[in-house]
């Protein structure tokens, strides 16, 4: 199998052509948008109208757009918008992103109180548990939209109905960034006050991510200059990441029912082949078919992977940003083993690219039963 099969789309994804030849137009185009004459007002109305867009793509009409270097920088920002205070806390869920927990766990060593929410068996945030963690002393909850992990969808709307019927003056930060371009995303409809959104995770170039602020809102600046974003973060705007974003982002959209059948035939297909070969394994969601994560008895994920990279076959273990520690606290949230979580492996899909899946999934199969075989062998020695 000559062909590279890219399976590890939650970490990231091939650019569009058009992305990339936006991106190399505006540096042609290279005006500063904060200049005077005639160029780079242009060219900062060529950002103003990308801001506009994209909030109108999300259905955030009622707020605005503020653009960061990606997502990381957005939920640190969205955490940092709340001045917290003795008597108040931060609540988050246990299975968030490394950029909302590790911000979390930061907060939490300088004296802010944080409650963590549990995760249910499908790893979804328990909302039964908000009536006991969230009072009338909690200043905001973050939850993300989609699990990087699992593929497991939250509730969004019921969340933050509960939590604002609990404390009216609650603010909701939700992390959509595996949700875009995936699940139609109505953020009037959602209810939340703070959503980030990431260009790379759909086709678009990295450096470039957005936080959305509902009106009203008063965001604390996180880096101080020449009053860029409204003064919100200072620094000369990423002009090619940003039109190349709203480029990325409309396709997406406008794609969205068509490539969600495309994802489903894949991801059926592929466990198909696994189940025909006698694969055993525990899913651990069955919400976003864009993310599927199976974790596999007597397998190694870490093994498997770079097993499958003679054939140039790229799936992961997790999430990217996590494979550096040695567990998983969202598998572990779950309710997984020790042992199924070392077999656990994600395989991240992307309508716009074509594989022959069967043949992708017979090949997987049979590595992993290889693989099994040999542990196995090794245990018996």
């Amino acid at each position: 199998m000559e062909r590279i099969v890219y399976l590890d789309n939650a970490a990231t994804t091939k650019p569009f052509d058009e992305v990339c030849k936006i991106f190399c137009d505006c540096q042609t185009n290279f005006y500063n948008p904060s200049a005077l004459y005639d160029v780079a007002v242009s060219t900062k109305k060529k950002i103003e109208s990308a801001r506009t867009h994209i909030a109108e793509l999300l259905g955030g009409e009622n707020g605005r757009i503020v653009f960061t270097s990606g997502a990381t920088e957005a939920d640190n920002m969205a955490l940092n918008i709340v001045k917290f205070r003795e008597g108040k806390d931060l609540v988050v869920s246990v299975g968030e992103h490394p950029a909302i927990y590790e911000k979390a766990k930061q907060m939490e060593r300088t004296g802010v109180k944080v409650l963590y929410i549990p995760l249910d068996s499908n790893g979804r945030v328990d909302i039964n548990a908000l009536d006991n963690i969230i009072t009338k002393n909690t200043l905001l909850v973050s939850v993300m939209m989609v699990s990087n992990e699992t593929g497991a969808i939250n509730d969004i709307k019921s969340i933050t109905k509960k939590a604002k019927q609990i404390n009216p003056n609650i603010l909701v930060h939700v992390d959509g960034v595996q949700a875009v371009g995936k699940i139609k995303i109505d953020l009037m409809d959602l209810g939340v006050d703070l959503f980030t959104i990431s260009a790379h995770k759909i086709h678009g170039p990295k450096g470039i991510g957005a936080l959305w602020v509902k009106d009203k809102i008063n965001i604390v600046p996180t880096i101080y200059g020449g009053g860029q974003e409204n003064g919100y973060r200072s620094g000369t705007e990423n002009v090619a990441g940003i039109l190349a974003f709203d480029y990325a982002l409309t396709k997406v959209v406008k794609d969205l029912k068509e490539n969600l059948k495309k994802v489903e035939n894949q991801r059926n297909v592929l466990l198909n082949q696994l189940n025909l070969h006698g694969i055993s394994y525990k899913l651990n969601s069955s919400d976003s078919p864009y993310i599927l994560s199976l974790s596999i008895p007597g397998l190694r994920g870490e093994v498997l992977v770079h097993s499958l990279e003679k054939y140039k076959i790229y799936l992961s273990t997790g999430s990217a940003c996590s494979s550096k520690k040695p567990d998983n606290r969202t598998m572990i949230a779950i309710g997984r083993t020790p042992e199924e979580i070392k077999g656990t492996i994600r395989i991240s899909f992307s309508a716009y690219e074509e594989y022959d899946m069967q043949e992708v999934g017979t090949t997987i199969a049979k590595e992993i039963l290889l693989l099994q075989k040999k542990i196995k062998g090794i245990k018996n020695e």
